[in-house]
């Protein structure tokens, strides 16, 4: 019975701080889709903004048009590649919290095996002597008098005291 509660509490050890790293995971991941968000928003705007443009504004060497133009794709470039790393660092962290949850499972399942393996080990004698519902009173009710308290309620005749 030691052992049962040993592994029962060496489970719940383990999981005490798989919630706050999964959350930490998630809450993580929560930021960069909201900073993911603000830069599709941020690319919508340049993207309009190149689109709005005369088509021969790149073209033309040295005028404010080009300027503005190259500074506009520039701008794509610079948002395009942070948008990546915040797709690549998502990534990433999924994998970290999907690594964690594998590693417990297969923690889970060593434990589980171990504690299987015991368990068989028990004599079956003593496994089925044993009854965790049989009531631990005497039939002479623990005082040495009277019927016990499992057979009080076995028959209709009224109780004596």
């Amino acid at each position: 019975m030691a052992s049962i509660i040993s592994y029962l509490e060496n489970y719940v050890e383990s999981t005490l701080g798989l919630p706050s790293d999964l959350s930490r995971f998630l809450n993580m991941i929560r930021v960069l889709d909201a900073r993911t968000a603000e830069l599709m928003e941020a690319i919508k705007h340049t993207t309009d903004a190149l689109c709005r443009m005369e088509p021969a504004a790149g073209s033309r060497k040295g005028g404010p048009d080009e300027q503005e133009y190259l500074g506009l794709v520039a701008s794509f470039k610079r948002q395009e590649a942070l948008l990546y790393q915040f797709s690549e660092e998502k990534v990433t962290l999924a994998q970290h919290a999907l690594e964690l949850i594998t590693n417990h499972q297969r923690e889970l399942d060593a434990t589980t095996a171990q504690f299987e393996e015991e368990v068989a080990a028990i004599p079956t004698a003593a496994a089925d002597a044993y009854n965790p519902f049989e009531q631990p009173y005497s039939a002479g009710g623990g005082r040495g008098k009277g019927k016990g308290f499992a057979d009080q309620w076995d028959s209709l005749e009224p109780l004596t005291p």
